[in-house]
C-alpha cells in the first residue's frame, strides 16, 4: 500500500534511458576535415593539376636524360681519353666500371673549375652507399607509385604540393632509367658500363666556410632535393594553417 499524496505525482527518472558519453554541445564528434580525403577536390580529377604535375615531370625526365646523354657522349669522344687507356694500359688491369677511378674524364665549367663536368658511375645509391642492385630497382619503383599516388589523392589547389612530387617523380625516373637500360661505352674497352647511375656534375671546388660537397651528382639529384624541399615547405604550411584555425575556432 502507497501512502495518498495531494501533490501532483511526479515523473519517474530511473528508467529514463541514460545517453552515455554525451559530447558537448561545442565539441566535434567527427574528425577534423583536414584529416579526411576531400573526394570532389582530389588531384586526380582535376585537369589542369594534372597536366601540369605530367609536363614537370615529363620536362624534368628529359632535362636528365638528355644532359647525362650529352656530357658523356662530349667528354668520351675526346680522342686523349681512349689514347690514355690504351697508354695505361688500363683494360688488363680493371674492369670496365671502374674506369672513372683511374680516368678523370672532366672539363672546367665555370669559375676557372670551381663548376665542373667530371664522369662518374654510380651502381649504388645516394652518396655511393651500396646496394643490391635489384633492391635499388624495386625500391625505386615503389616509390615512384607512392608519389602519384600522393599527388592523386592530394588536393587540387595544393601547387607547391604538385610540383614537388613531380620534381621526385622525374628524379627518381631519370635515376632508375640508368639503373634498368643505362649503357655507357668507354673508349678502349670492348665491354659497356650498364645497370649504374651516370653522374656528372662536381662542385668540389666550392667551399663555404671551408666545407665542400665532394660527391658528384645529377640533374636527377638536384629534382630530387628540390622535390623534397617543396614538400617539406607544403607541409610546414599546412601545420600553421591547421593551428591557425584551430586557435579560431
Amino acid at each position: 500500500m502507497s501512502q495518498h499524496s495531494d501533490h501532483p505525482p511526479t515523473e519517474d527518472t530511473s528508467t529514463r534511458p541514460v545517453q552515455a558519453n554525451a559530447a558537448p554541445a561545442d565539441t566535434k564528434a567527427d574528425p577534423e576535415p583536414d584529416a579526411k580525403i576531400d573526394w570532389p577536390n582530389v588531384a586526380i580529377r582535376h585537369g589542369p593539376a594534372v597536366v601540369a604535375f605530367g609536363l614537370i615531370t615529363v620536362f624534368g625526365l628529359v632535362a636528365d636524360l638528355w644532359s647525362k646523354h650529352a656530357v658523356f657522349e662530349a667528354l668520351l669522344n675526346d680522342p686523349a681519353v681512349e689514347a690514355e687507356v690504351r697508354q695505361r694500359d688500363l683494360p688488363d688491369k680493371i674492369t670496365t666500371a671502374e674506369t672513372f677511378k683511374h680516368l678523370r674524364v672532366q672539363q672546367d665549367v665555370l669559375w676557372g673549375g670551381k663548376v665542373r663536368f667530371h664522369l662518374s658511375t654510380n651502381p649504388g645509391v645516394v652518396f655511393g652507399w651500396s646496394m643490391p642492385p635489384i633492391v635499388v630497382s624495386v625500391v625505386s619503383i615503389l616509390t615512384i607509385g607512392l608519389v602519384f599516388l600522393f599527388f592523386a589523392v592530394g588536393d587540387r589547389r595544393a601547387w607547391s604540393m604538385h610540383i614537388g612530387l613531380a620534381c621526385i617523380m622525374a628524379g627518381a625516373l631519370g635515376n632508375l632509367y640508368d639503373r634498368l637500360f643505362g649503357a655507357v661505352h668507354v673508349p678502349g674497352f670492348e665491354a659497356p658500363i650498364t645497370n649504374q647511375v651516370r653522374d656528372f656534375i662536381d662542385l668540389s671546388g666550392i667551399q663555404v666556410w671551408g666545407f665542400s660537397y665532394d660527391y658528384i651528382f645529377n640533374i636527377a639529384d638536384v629534382l630530387l632535393v628540390i622535390g623534397v624541399l617543396l614538400l617539406i615547405v607544403n607541409w610546414w604550411t599546412f601545420r600553421k594553417q591547421v593551428k591557425a584555425r584551430t586557435k579560431a575556432a
